[in-house]
């Protein structure tokens, strides 16, 4: 709970936890080895640690990526795949482990005022006042906490805020229109490929669903929560770009 300590933001420990849990499934499903029968403990840790952190943007985007990569899946793996998939949150969400259940209720009781909701207002009122220019090309990477003070309802509160809580919202602000073209070509083609790996090579299969699961992940709690213009955020996401080159090119180079 100090500067900079593990709970300081506990939506990086949990987005952190989450890939850990993915990569964890991965090793499961694809490892031979002793080690593959205290990977479920590990799994179940990681598990309870996200929880822990009651960070309902983790849940959802965990929830989101489970569902697209199950689509991938084979039939028979599907159908397990589903029945967990909607398994497990209920019993999270009746049981209310976690304070799963009352998170979840007291998110969809008050979505039109929730937080978030309320700075992606504010901050889409404070774009509108942008010129052409700054439409096209943003307005600065560092311009966003103090312009927004005069637009946000929460500023008389004395509660400020470094960013929009919203990938899209971040770069249209800082980048324009310019910098979210970018954005969603990064992430399209990115997506593209692992697609077409998962589709074609049974070897590489594995390996570019994990990297496929981690993208929807990385793409979704930027979109709710994590500043995209952070190392905590670019580290993982080149990372997936890197490895999806690298096996694309593996890939062509053995055709």
């Amino acid at each position: 709970g100090k500067l900079n300590g593990t709970q300081k933001n506990p939506h990086y420990l949990a987005l952190y936890s989450a890939y850990a849990l993915q990569i964890g499934l991965f090793y499961y499903f694809t490892e031979t080895r002793n080690i593959k029968h205290i990977i479920p403990i590990v799994v179940a840790i990681l598990l309870g640690l996200i929880l822990s952190t009651s960070s309902r943007p983790t849940w959802i985007a965990l929830f989101i990526a489970a569902f697209l990569c199950m689509l991938f899946l084979k039939d028979k793996i599907k159908n397990l795949a589903l029945v967990l998939i909607i398994l497990v949150p209920s019993i999270l969400f009746f049981t209310n482990a976690w304070n799963f259940g009352g998170r979840l209720k007291e998110l969809f009781i008050n979505i039109s005022s929730e937080e978030r909701v309320v700075i992606w207002s504010d901050t889409w009122t404070m774009q509108k006042s942008s010129n052409n220019l700054q439409w096209l090309f943003g307005n600065g990477l560092d311009k966003f906490e103090e312009n927004f003070k005069v637009f946000s309802r929460y500023h008389l509160e004395g509660n400020d805020f470094t960013i929009p809580h919203n990938s899209v919202l971040e770069v249209l602000y800082s980048s324009g229109l310019v910098g979210v073209g970018l954005f969603f070509i990064v992430y399209f083609f990115t997506s593209y490929h692992l697609i077409d790996i998962i589709k074609k090579s049974d070897k590489f299969k594995s390996l570019a669903l994990l990297l496929f699961s981690m993208l929807i992940v990385n793409f979704f709690m930027g979109l709710i929560t994590i500043k995209w213009f952070t190392h905590l955020n670019s580290y993982v996401l080149t990372a997936i770009i890197g490895l999806t080159i690298y096996i694309k090119s593996y890939y062509l180079q053995k055709k």
